[in-house]
């Protein structure tokens, strides 16, 4: 029952429209334009004193991916046409205390849409994912993920 509920507070949080930690605006516009890859940070206030710097990394190609700790990277950007791509170019990522103890953890959600090899549209599927924050090493762990194509 705990991940049908993470699903249904997932949708929810869809359906309200509330708005993405960053957009794909904030993404192409800090592209620098010399370089194949850049990075974005952002210092995101978890509760309690507690504070992470989330750092972003992007691609000229339309790839990203968001550092959560040492070995934890989540694909949070795609719009380059190679299999799949996220709906919107990039999934919705939103901080909230998914398990009640004080300290905003990082939901993610989107639409992934399937490409065969020639291009033709196969069809979409939805991915989510819950990491919770842990203030003791300072970093977010997996609780749940629908999909390992979300992890790196």
């Amino acid at each position: 029952m705990k991940g049908f509920s993470l699903i249904i507070l997932l949708f929810a949080g869809l359906a309200r429209g509330e708005d993405n930690l960053i957009s794909v605006e904030e993404i192409w516009d800090t592209e620098p334009p010399a370089s194949p890859t850049w990075e974005l940070e952002r210092a995101w206030d978890l509760g309690q004193g507690n504070r992470f710097l989330a750092t972003f990394h992007f691609t000229k190609k339309g790839n990203g991916w968001l550092s959560l700790g040492p070995d934890l990277q989540l694909r949070v950007h795609d719009s380059h046409g190679d299999r799949f791509t996220y709906k919107g170019d990039i999934l919705n990522l939103k901080l909230e205390d998914l398990n009640s103890d004080g300290f905003k953890d990082l939901s993610v959600s989107g639409i992934v849409q399937n490409w065969g090899e020639q291009g033709d549209y196969l069809g979409d599927r939805f991915i989510s994912g819950a990491f919770l924050y842990n203030p003791q090493i300072g970093f977010f762990e997996i609780s749940e993920v629908s999909d390992t194509q979300l992890i790196e």
